[in-house]
């Protein structure tokens, strides 16, 4: 367990919004913050993903459809 010290106007806030849900102050800040970092986590995880699609942008997408197929042939020179 942790214990943190609040300033009294916060504490005085979760003390009223816990009451009107009818839970304990601790049950009330550990669901809170729960939630908090569940949000925030996800949001790390979508900025990341965003940031990786960004970076690959140039790769393609695989499908069962095969590629049409090129062929480049260079100039072939005879010394003579």
């Amino acid at each position: 367990m942790l214990t943190i010290n609040l300033k009294r106007d916060l504490a005085k806030q979760i003390s009223f919004l816990a009451g009107k849900s009818q839970a304990k102050a601790e049950v009330f800040v550990d669901k809170v913050l729960r939630t908090y970092l569940a949000q925030f986590r996800r949001e790390k995880i979508r900025a990341e993903t965003e940031a990786f699609t960004q970076q690959h942008v140039l790769l393609k997408k695989v499908t069962s459809e095969p590629e049409r197929e090129l062929v480049f042939r260079s100039p072939c020179f005879e010394r003579g």
